[in-house]
C-alpha cells in the first residue's frame, strides 16, 4: 500500500532548486533606497503605548563611503499605532553609533530638523560585500510571489540560518528573513526583524554623509535609548526617546505613498480559510541553511492530511524523505523512506511521529486570527491580506504569519520564533483539485517501527507547526 504521492526524485529535486546551476553571491551597490514591509518575531513584550506584534512600513537608505565607513538610515511608520521613528547609524572602523532624527514623516526629501546622539551600538551597517565576507552561499531558487528568486543563507553563531533573497532577472534584493530573533548578524534595523519583504528597491544617489555632518558628535545621554541591535531594543528605544524628542505621528495616506494599496482590515473583515481539498508543491525554511522540498495533500472529507518533507543528507543531496499522516482529531505517524536509485520506498514508521492532528480548514479563524493588513493591486505582490495567530503562552509564545491572495489561496505560511519550521513558500496551490484515493494510503502497517537512533535523528526536524 504505497502511497502514489508523485515525490520526485533526489536529482530532480537539485535539478529545480539550481535550474541556473550556483549564483555566486551578490553585492550590493554603494548607495540605495528601499521601502520595506517588516513582520516581527511574536512573543514581543506588550507595553502600554506600543502594540508589539504589527506591521511596520520602513523606508531605508544607505550609503558605503569605503569598506570600512558605511551609513544606513531607517524612516520607520507603524502601521497600527501610526507612529513614526527616524535613526540614523554610521559605522567606521568597526564601531557603530546612532541618531535619533526629528523629521516630518510626509515629507519625502527626509530633511532632519534636529538629531539627538550619537548613541552606541553593537549593529553594524554592512559593506556592499557583506554576503560574499559572511560566506554567505547559494542555496537554491525558486519562485516567491510569482517570479524567480536567488536565495543566499548564512549562520555566524545561531543555530538558525539567515536568508537573503534577490529577484534572478534584476539581481535585486526582495526579501530577508532572520530566522533567530538576535540578529545574527548584526545588521541594523532589517536585522532585528522575522520577514523583510521588499516593496521597491533602487540603485541611486544618496548623500548620508551630509545628514551625519549635521548631527551632534558627543553624547547627550550617559545611557541613551539602546543599543538598537534587536526588535526587543526597538520597541524599548520607542517608548523611550531622548529628552526634548517630540512624538511624531504619521498617517495612513503617506504610509500608502510608500507601499501602494496598502490599508488596516476593516473590523468585520472574514478570515480566509483553505477549501475541503488542497494539494500543493512547496519549498520551506526551517533552523538549517538549506530549503526543504514538500508537497501538501489535504482532504477535510477523507479525514487526512499528508505532508511529505524531503531534507539534505550529509553530503547534499535530497536523499531524506519523511511523510507526516495528521488524520483528523487524532495524531498518525510519521513514514520514513528510502531512494533505491530509481523509486521512493517506505522503510520504517514512527507512531505519532505527525505531531498534531489534522487542521480544520478555517484554521485562521479557529486561532482567533487577526487582520493585520490588506494590500490591494501591488505591483509586487498583488492583492493580499495579511493574518497572524498567536501560538503558545509565556516564554514559549510565537505569531503565525499568513498571507492569502484574493481568491484565499496561500501564498505564505510562516511562524515566528520557530524551532522547527519557519516558512512555506507556495509554488502551486491547488484548491478543490482532484485527489486519487490512493495518495492516502497509509503503508505503516506493512513496514517495520522505526529504531531508535533513527527517530532521534528526526526528532530535530519535527514541525510542530500546524495549528489545531
Amino acid at each position: 500500500m504505497t502511497p502514489c504521492i508523485p515525490v520526485p526524485s533526489p536529482d530532480a529535486i537539485k535539478a529545480a532548486l539550481f535550474p541556473n546551476g550556483a549564483v555566486p553571491p551578490i553585492a550590493m551597490p554603494t548607495a540605495w533606497n528601499a521601502v520595506v514591509l517588516l513582520t516581527p518575531f511574536g512573543g514581543g513584550k506588550q507595553r502600554p503605548g506600543l502594540v508589539s506584534d504589527q506591521l511596520i512600513v520602513g523606508d531605508l537608505s544607505y550609503q558605503s563611503l569605503s569598506q570600512s565607513e558605511a551609513y544606513m538610515r531607517c524612516r520607520l511608520y507603524l502601521l497600527e499605532d501610526l507612529t513614526y521613528f527616524d535613526f540614523l547609524f554610521r559605522t567606521a572602523n568597526g564601531a557603530t553609533q546612532w541618531w535619533w532624527l526629528v523629521s516630518d514623516p510626509s515629507d519625502s526629501s527626509g530633511t532632519a530638523t534636529a538629531s539627538y546622539g550619537p548613541f552606541g551600538s553593537t549593529a553594524k551597517v554592512p559593506a556592499p560585500d557583506f554576503l560574499e565576507s559572511n560566506r554567505f552561499s547559494h542555496a537554491g531558487s525558486w519562485n516567491i510571489h510569482g517570479k524567480l528568486h536567488d536565495a543566499f543563507s548564512g549562520r555566524n553563531t545561531a543555530p538558525a540560518g539567515t536568508w537573503y533573497f534577490f529577484e534572478s532577472t534584476r539581481g535585486s534584493i526582495s526579501r530577508i528573513m532572520n530566522v533567530d530573533n538576535n540578529n545574527d548578524f548584526a545588521v541594523p534595523v532589517i536585522g532585528s526583524y522575522y520577514l523583510v519583504e521588499v516593496s521597491n528597491y533602487s540603485a541611486g544617489s544618496v548623500n548620508l554623509q551630509a545628514l551625519y555632518d549635521s548631527c551632534p558628535k558627543s553624547t547627550t545621554s550617559s545611557s541613551g535609548p539602546g543599543p538598537l541591535l534587536t526588535q526587543e531594543d526597538l520597541s524599548i528605544a520607542m517608548l523611550n526617546p531622548p529628552s526634548g524628542v517630540p512624538e511624531s505621528r504619521c498617517t495612513l495616506a503617506r504610509i500608502q505613498e510608500l507601499i501602494p494599496g496598502i490599508g488596516r482590515a476593516p473590523v468585520a473583515i472574514s478570515a480566509p480559510a483553505w477549501t475541503n481539498q488542497v494539494n500543493s508543491n512547496c519549498f520551506m525554511i526551517g533552523q538549517d541553511t538549506y530549503p526543504y522540498y514538500c508537497q501538501l495533500w489535504y482532504d477535510w472529507q477523507r479525514g487526512v492530511q499528508v505532508t511529505v518533507f524531503v531534507f539534505q543528507d550529509g553530503s547534499g543531496a535530497y536523499t531524506i524523505r519523511q511523510d507526516e499522516r495528521l488524520p483528523k482529531g487524532r495524531v498518525g505517524p510519521s513514514i520514513d523512506y528510502a531512494w533505491d536509485g530509481g523509486s521512493w520506498s517506505p522503510s520504517c514508521y514512527t507512531a505519532n511521529g505527525g505531531d498534531v492532528p489534522m487542521p480544520v480548514p478555517d484554521f485562521v479563524k479557529a486561532g482567533e486570527g487577526q487582520c493585520r493588513a490588506m494590500i490591494t493591486g501591488h505591483p509586487v505582490w498583488g492583492s493580499v491580506t495579511i493574518w497572524t495567530v498567536q501560538l503558545g503562552g509565556g516564554s514559549s509564545w510565537a505569531d503565525f504569519w499568513y498571507w492569502f491572495d484574493d481568491k484565499e489561496r496561500g501564498v505564505v505560511f510562516s511562524l515566528a520564533p520557530a524551532s522547527s519550521l519557519t516558512i512555506i513558500d507556495y509554488q502551486t496551490f491547488v484548491q478543490d483539485g482532484e485527489i486519487q484515493t490512493c495518495v492516502f494510503d497509509d503503508p505503516s502497517g506493512n513496514i517495520p517501527s522505526c529504531p531508535q537512533n533513527t527517530m532521534a535523528l528526526r526528532k530535530r526536524s519535527r514541525r510542530k507547526f500546524l495549528p489545531k
